[in-house]
This record gives structure tokens, sequence and C-alpha cells, in this order.
């Protein structure tokens, strides 16, 4: 679901596809199990949206060409 400025807040549900994970769990497993299957070309993890499972990624790159004609960046 699009959220402000770009962001996005997904489940770590959603992006992992396993279920009855605890919103209890450490920052660390949350971050090692979004990073097996998040593309870190894509996204970049800026955070949990407080004790959730709530993931909020920003996208990296966007349909937008440089003046060479590659896909770029959008800071």
């Amino acid at each position: 679901m699009p959220c402000m400025n770009d962001t996005l807040i997904k489940s770590i549900e959603t992006i992992t596809g396993k279920t009855k994970l605890p919103s209890t769990s450490s920052l660390s497993r949350k971050l090692k199990l979004v990073g097996k299957h998040l593309n870190p070309s894509k996204y970049e993890i800026l955070g949990f949206v407080d004790r959730t499972n709530e993931v909020v990624l920003r996208p990296r790159y966007y349909n937008v060409r440089n003046e060479l004609g590659r896909f770029a960046a959008i800071l």
C-alpha cells in the first residue's frame, strides 16, 4: 500500500510468504527475514512501524530514465 513521500508499507508476511510471525520477534530476526526475500537493488529498508510486522520501504528505481536512456534513481 503506497504511503507518503514515495515510501511503501508492507507486512513481513506479504514479503516473505511466512505466516504467524509474532510481532514481539527481535529486530535482527525481522531484518534477516526481510533481507532474504527482498531485492536490495529495488528497495531500501527504512525501518519498521513501531513494534509491528509492518516494514517501511523506499523504492530505489522508477520508470525514469537519465540522459543516456538508462533507468535512473530518484533521491
